[in-house]
């Protein structure tokens, strides 16, 4: 109350924590060194991860771990906590274990005995503690300090909120990535107003280990110039129940993909004149090449949709339980739409995550986080929820009929699905667009 007896709002920073003295000292990361930091987060979290994985599936747990390892619980449940994230970033690098918790961690699963394979894992983890500590120094000196560079850019009620941007990585920038895509579509000869990739993954008939499952593949507004390179789609499959004697994919009639297979395309959603589908199969992998008619630089819709033939594992069943669907930038497009529709029964409890990678020898490899090809930032990942009523909300009119015809013809109940959808307008040419689903924690994994 004021001197004249009136009622007066209380400052709104009066409640406030004070500012941290040591924060306002040091300065916040630069853009590169910030860009440091978040690689070294997803290669610290790589690393620990694949070395918890050399446990026991029940010494997993922090306590358990602890026990286990005769370490500190806090210690473990740190290491736990970070490898759970989803996406980590510089945060990480201050809430793992110090430097000395970390190597007695590696040690104590060192001590449990090893192999040759178990000794390269921990070797790696090892390398890059090393690296941690060297940052470390660079950078701050201590945890604590890091943290403090981390605070002192962070807005605060002392002065205008929300000015704080994050620099925004190459991959980011769409006019990069435009102009890469101009680029590539000069080379190349040939691009699509949009590309459209979904997958459904559904139950195994009688078996919860094992998978069924079907790929969609679209290229609407596609145009080819006269000198264009051949236009080849290729699909690749785990397959681990595969006999290796028959193609990995089938057409939705379950006839096999091999040779002449007109029966690839939803005819009822391509334009015409159809194009020639010949399929070539080997092991685990198809190339689906198609022959286009009519002059240079017409459009072309063109949807193809496949199944697996056979089932496949449950990534639940995996060392380490991850389950990956990939979407490779073969030819350049101005926007890409990436969806996988997952049964609930096959989803469970799964953590779901987007990550971009540059297309290299580790693409496609299963399992674990590829930081060494990943590419800062990147696009979100949005959950459609249950059922096709938010899928057919994209840029291809007909999409919602080509989901549904699909569905019809496996004889799946679209509602027990549940749905995730990466879009990017100017996808990165040649890279790999990775969704990951993590099947490796339960809610007792998390801090308390």
């Amino acid at each position: 109350m004021d001197a004249q007896g009136n009622n007066t709002p209380a400052s709104p920073v009066a409640w406030l924590p004070k500012p941290d003295h040591t924060a306002a000292a040091l300065p916040p990361l630069t853009k590169e060194e910030r860009a440091e930091a978040v690689l070294l987060a997803r290669r610290l979290q790589s690393e620990l991860a694949e070395v918890i994985a050399l446990l026991p599936e029940s010494d997993r747990g922090a306590s358990a771990m602890s026990r286990a390892l005769r370490l500190d619980r806090a210690t473990c449940q740190r290491i736990v906590a970070g490898c759970i994230q989803p996406d980590p970033g510089v945060e990480l690098l201050t809430n793992l274990p110090g430097i000395q918790g970390l190597r007695q961690f590696i040690d104590a699963v060192d001590r449990l005995g090893t192999t040759d394979s178990t000794r390269e894992i921990l070797a790696s983890a090892a390398a890059a503690v090393d690296v941690f500590e060297q940052a470390l120094d660079r950078l701050a000196g201590s945890q604590r300090r890091l943290k403090a560079r981390l605070m002192a850019d962070v807005p605060t009620f002392d002065g205008p909120i929300g000015q704080r941007v994050d620099a925004q990585a190459p991959a980011d920038d769409p006019s990069l990535r435009e102009a890469l895509f101009r680029s590539a579509a000069s080379i190349v000869g040939r691009w699509s107003q949009l590309s459209i990739d979904a997958r459904i993954v559904g139950p195994a008939d009688g078996d919860p280990n094992r998978t069924e499952g079907a790929r969609i593949r679209a290229l609407i507004g596609h145009i080819a110039g006269p000198q264009a390179i051949p236009l080849e789609v290729g699909e690749t499959s785990s397959m681990r129940a595969l006999d290796g004697s028959s193609p990995a994919f089938a057409t939705l009639d379950t006839k096999p993909a091999s040779g002449a297979t007109p029966q690839s395309l939803l005819t009822d959603f391509c334009s015409r004149p159809l194009p020639r589908v010949i399929t070539r199969a080997w092991g685990t992998k198809s190339v689906h090449t198609l022959d286009l008619e009519g002059a240079p630089g017409s459009p072309h819709d063109i949807v193809l949709a496949h199944r697996n033939a056979a089932p496949d594992a449950h990534p639940s069943t995996l060392n380490p339980p991850i389950g990956e669907m990939w979407w490779l930038a073969s030819f350049p497009t101005r926007r890409m739409q990436f969806d996988v529709f997952v049964h609930k029964d096959v989803l469970r409890n799964a953590v779901a995550a987007m990550e971009v990678h540059l297309w290299g020898p580790d693409v496609g490899r299963p399992g674990t986080t590829r930081w060494t090809t990943r590419f800062p930032g990147g696009p979100g990942l949005e959950r459609l929820g249950r059922g096709l009523a938010r899928a057919g909300d994209c840029t291809f009119e007909r999409y919602d009929g080509v989901l549904a015809t699909v569905f019809d013809r496996l004889g799946w109940d679209a509602s027990q699905f549940e749905g995730f959808r990466c879009e990017a307008v100017y996808p990165v040419w040649r890279s790999g667009y990775c969704m990951r689903f993590d099947f490796g924690h339960t809610e007792s994994d998390h801090p308390q």
